[in-house]
């Protein structure tokens, strides 16, 4: 038999773009920097890092979009990448995504 499919309600979709908003304050957090540094092994620390770290959940989304500006399009990519494993395993430590483990 096919799994019974609940119906998504707009309080769920509220309670979604919370936690996306939630988890951006979080991303610029000097513990969840710390630990993508280490994890992608871009040279840096925390206090550049989150001088060039931005987040923001696009208007009727439950997306959460993070933004690294650095001179290095690799290294911006690793450091942004390696916040959202970060976050992921925030989220759900018994997440396998390749992030480190808190």
């Amino acid at each position: 038999p096919m799994p019974r499919v609940e119906q998504i309600t707009n309080g769920d979709l509220e309670v979604t773009r919370v936690a996306a908003a939630t988890l951006g304050e979080l991303a610029t957090t000097g513990p969840v920097l710390a630990r993508a540094i280490e994890s992608s092994g871009v040279e840096t620390d925390v206090t550049s890092l989150a001088k060039v770290v931005a987040t923001r959940v696009p208007t009727g989304t439950s997306l959460l979009e993070i933004t690294v500006m650095s001179p290095g399009k690799v290294s911006a990519a690793e450091l942004a990448n390696a916040i959202a494993a970060e976050l992921i395993d925030y989220a759900d430590p018994n997440a396998s995504n390749g992030g480190s483990s808190s």
